[in-house]
């Protein structure tokens, strides 16, 4: 049902809502609206993640990885790997190993 009075206000920071709905829709988990009145959710850059409802994605911690846009949740690297905060892939290894260059 239309609001009373002909009141449209805008869908809130970390929802959208399209043309013709009723209701705000909470962003997907790996999507954010960092603003009101969003038509959509965009998708979290790769290196980051977020929750649902959202109006920002976070870095990945160290030690986990985002490697696509729109994820939902940050990775854990494998052992003996690493990674910095928001990285999109594991690149280093842990304290106490070391990466062997096979490449002779």
């Amino acid at each position: 049902t239309p609001p009373a009075g002909g009141e449209c206000p805008p869908s809130p920071a970390g929802s959208a809502c399209s043309t013709g709905s009723l209701d705000p829709t909470p962003c997907s988990p790996g999507f954010f609206a960092a603003k009101e009145g969003q038509a959509k959710c965009e998708p979290c850059p790769p290196g980051t993640s977020s929750d649902h409802g959202s109006n920002a994605c976070d870095e990945c911690e160290a030690g986990r990885y985002a490697a696509n846009a729109g994820q939902g949740l940050c990775v854990p690297c494998p052992h003996p790997l690493s990674s910095a905060n928001g990285s999109t892939t594991c690149s280093f290894c842990m304290n106490d190993f070391y990466l062997r260059n096979t490449s002779a």
